[in-house]
This record gives structure tokens, sequence and C-alpha cells, in this order.
């Protein structure tokens, strides 16, 4: 969907994170001011890169800023939920990285002021706008999954609790292939490295016998991101970082041509171009869900 040019965007945490969002909104809309938390190093790097745009470390002069008409948030997690309300109540649009927040209750009602205000509040599941998950969507319109084997393997972002930080992402993933909210979740395993949580093994169960069996490791020698689908039909998708496969049936794995689109930047696309649109008001379901269901899963964990 084509973004609206005069939209006008401040960004509020300029991180490794934050500055792949500012990479990718700036030449989308026009970036009115970036606020962080006053490191050295990020004012020198946006000086240098960005020199054109006010700088400020007090989130309430974005929030009050009459120039401004959304937010960007990408601050650490348990900051989402105190941003995206003080950014909602002061009218503006929100984006706000995963997850929205880390109480089911306050993603709720954070989704229930977003409706009320009919702002736009997004959240950012960058795997859900990947080119090989609407491929996937494609060719499983006719012949749903039944059944998704996930593994997610890298080194690293310690800082964050592995649930809220990668499980989350899976989680999104899940509902978006079988197109509805899981009805039970279960923690298989769950082990420390570095944290007290670092590798995990976890269960989704769907209506209809259909599930989801996921593996996330963050103390992984190696970096891999895959899904396995097997369809009521029995065909068989892997999706395999970038790439989309085919299993035929001489049992060989075959390329499925996908677009060769940047994630983020069709996420970022995705939320300029909901503003001023009819849904605007329209909250998408994805953030309190994810919410709710990770919270479950802490629970049992």
């Amino acid at each position: 969907m084509a973004a609206r040019v005069m939209t006008s965007l401040a960004l509020v945490g300029a991180g490794r994170w934050g500055r792949q969002l500012l990479r990718v909104f700036d030449p989308r809309c026009r970036v009115a001011r970036v606020c962080h938390r006053g490191s050295p190093e990020t004012r020198a790097w946006l000086e240098r890169h960005y020199p054109r745009v006010p700088v400020t470390t007090d989130p309430a002069e974005i929030f009050g800023a009459q120039d401004v008409e959304a937010v960007v948030i990408a601050t650490p997690i348990a900051t989402h939920a105190a941003l995206t309300r003080s950014a909602l109540e002061a009218g503006k649009h929100v984006f706000v990285e995963k997850p929205l927040a880390t109480d089911p209750a306050e993603g709720r009602a954070l989704a229930g002021l977003a409706a009320s205000r009919r702002r736009v509040l997004s959240v950012g599941h960058v795997f859900l706008h990947h080119p090989v998950l609407e491929r996937i969507r494609q060719l499983t319109a006719d012949d749903p999954v039944r059944f998704a084997a996930m593994s997610w393997q890298k080194l690293g972002t310690f800082e964050e609790d592995l649930f809220w930080n990668l499980v989350s992402h899976e989680v999104a993933i899940a509902s978006a292939l079988f197109g509805e909210r899981p009805k039970d979740a279960e923690v298989l395993e769950a082990r420390g490295v570095v944290t007290a949580c670092d590798i995990a093994s976890i269960r989704l169960a769907f209506e209809g016998g259909r599930g989801c069996l996921m593996a996330v490791n963050r103390c992984a020698p190696s970096r891999a991101k895959q899904v396995t689908l097997l369809t009521e039909r029995g065909r068989v998708l892997a999706w395999d970082d970038d790439r989309l496969l085919r299993l035929t049936p001489e049992r060989a794995w075959e390329t499925v041509e996908t677009s060769r689109e940047e994630p983020l930047a069709l996420e970022a696309e995705a939320f300029l171009g909901r503003i001023g649109s009819s849904d605007g008001g329209r909250v998408e379901e994805i953030g309190p869900l994810v919410v709710d269901v990770v919270d479950r899963l802490l629970s049992v964990a």
C-alpha cells in the first residue's frame, strides 16, 4: 500500500533497531524529530547520518509536538506500554516494536484507547510482512496448514526476556499461518544458559487438531530461522530464512519464487498507508493476541 507523502513522524529510541526503522521510514515520510536516551555515541551517529533532523532526549517533547502526526517507538520492552499510552493520549498514530505490552490487560486497554481515538496502532511483528509468508498464505488458501515445526537459532539478544523478545515473533507467525488464535499453549522445556531462560521448546494447539511445535535457542553456534509446514492435503513447504521451498513427489526440494522486497520496508509502508485511510481506527488484533499468549506461556514455564 502506498504511503502518504506528507505523514510527519517522530522516532522514540535510536538504538540498533531504531536506526533500522529510521532507515526505512525516512524515505517514505517526513521525520520531524528523533528522541534518544542521551548517549554521546547515538547523538554523534544522528548528527552524521541525519543532520537535518532535530534531536531531543525528552519523549514529552515528541508527544506535545503539533507537527508530529505519528510516533514510532523502538525502546526497551518494559517501556513500550507507557510510551504507547502517552502517544495515543496525545492524539498520535503509533507504531511500536513488539511486544505491545507485557500485561494482557494493558495490551487490551491500549487497543481500546487507539480505537476510541481513531488512531492507528501497529505492532512491529516484522515477519508478518515477509514476502515468504505472503506466498505461503496464497499457497495454503484452499489447503490449510495442519502442522508447523518452527526453529529459530541465533546467538545474542540476552538483554531482554526470551519469550517477550523472540517467542513473541514465533507466536505471531503461527497465528498468521493457522489463521486464528491458539486455543492452548504449553512450554515443553525451558533452560537457562546466559540468563534464566535462553532455550525453549513450546507447543501451540489450534482448532481441529492442528498444532505447532516451536524451538527457540539464542545460544546457538550458527544462525538459522526455519518453518516446516504440512498441509491438510499432505503437501510440505519450508520457509528457510528468506527462501520458500516445496517438497516434490520425488522427495526433492524445489524453490518457490517469492518477492525480494524487504519485510521491514513493507511493514513501514503498511503502517503509513493506514494513516488517514477508512480503517484508521481499526486496531490490529495481533498485538494484544501475542501479549495474551506469551503471558500464558510464562505462567506455565
